[in-house]
């Protein structure tokens, strides 16, 4: 058996692979060395009529059964994976779930958004369903993005008792991604309160880390970690930004590991100028500044764009000469 590089670099990370419910599956994830597998095959009728179109659910629970003990004997954490969940037929789901979980006896359930089309209040109806179907047994949630609710299907799980989030750093995943996993940990931390055990500081630097080995760019606007996430040009309470950040912002930059950020565009009034002005250590008439706040909003405008720090500069030495 191969020892995972967790485990070699004596971190506390478990290492979990998917698996379809096939022995042959298991056998090469125990080669590999892992922890756990999350063993997976679809609860949704329309994909098993596409897929096993004369299976019954019974099919479908001996297979999973299988595939389940297969692992158990293994010593293997075992993670029932039914994807598809959400569109799966409420009866068909009870069904399957009840005799897999007799025989099988899988360590958790999870509830799967496959396509990311629930919402939130429906998924804490069908969270206490699987946690009544299985006896309590603990639920994991596996939320897709594609209506942007990824973040919000994975927490309204949680408050209805789900004990474990999937997630991905930039919400990497198919299609529109999966949950993103840094705005659940920050979302956890400080709105519901729990101690995730993460260094949050370190999150925009991994955050960032992430985008530069995928390859996949960051939107401006990403919560966290996106260029914006901590950008202010608004001149309306600039000072107030300055020196009371969360007055403005819904954390603190700190926080995450990210700095603030004040930018200068159509939107700036005098304090965005007094603001760079201060960081530049310099000061001008008031009569200056509002003539540096013009040629500011006009330059904006006309390249709909923010200036750089280097395009102020320019200004600043242009007008104090």
């Amino acid at each position: 058996m191969m020892r995972n590089i967790y485990s070699i670099l004596g971190l506390k990370s478990k290492v979990f692979s998917f698996s379809r419910a096939l022995p042959a599956d298991v056998e090469k994830a125990v080669d590999c060395g892992v922890d756990g597998v999350v063993i997976e095959i679809t609860s949704g009728e329309s994909r098993l009529r596409y897929l096993h179109p004369n299976w019954t659910v019974e099919d479908v629970a001996r297979q999973s059964i299988e595939a389940i003990n297969y692992a158990k004997k293994a010593g293997l954490y075992v993670v029932y994976f039914p994807y598809d969940t959400t569109r799966a037929n409420p009866g068909y789901l009870k069904t399957l779930l009840e005799l897999v979980c007799a025989k099988g006896k899988p360590d958790a359930v999870a509830v799967v958004d496959t396509t990311g089309t629930i919402i939130p209040s429906a998924v804490k109806v069908l969270v206490k369903k699987v946690k009544e179907y299985t006896g309590g047994m603990p639920v994991e949630i596996h939320t897709h993005n594609d209506l942007g609710m990824g973040v919000a299907n994975a927490l309204a799980a949680v408050e209805a008792g789900a004990e474990v989030v999937h997630g991905c750093i930039n919400g990497l995943g198919e299609r529109c991604g999966n949950a993103s996993l840094d705005e659940i940990i920050v979302a956890a931390e400080a709105l519901y309160g729990i101690k995730t055990g993460i260094k949050t500081e370190l999150l925009n630097e991994t955050c960032k880390m992430v985008e530069r080995i995928s390859g996949v760019m960051l939107p401006f606007n990403k919560p966290i970690a996106g260029p914006a996430a901590y950008m202010k040009e608004s001149g309306t309470g600039m000072q107030m930004a300055n020196d009371h950040p969360t007055v403005t912002f819904p954390i603190s930059a700190d926080f995450v590991g990210a700095q603030r950020v004040y930018v200068l565009g159509k939107k700036s009034g005098k304090e965005s100028i007094h603001v760079k002005l201060n960081a530049l250590g310099i000061s001008l008439p008031e009569v200056t500044v509002l003539q540096l706040l013009s040629e500011v909003k006009q330059f904006s405008i006309e390249h709909r764009r923010y200036l750089t720090d280097e395009e102020f500069k320019a200004m600043v030495d242009q007008v104090a000469e």
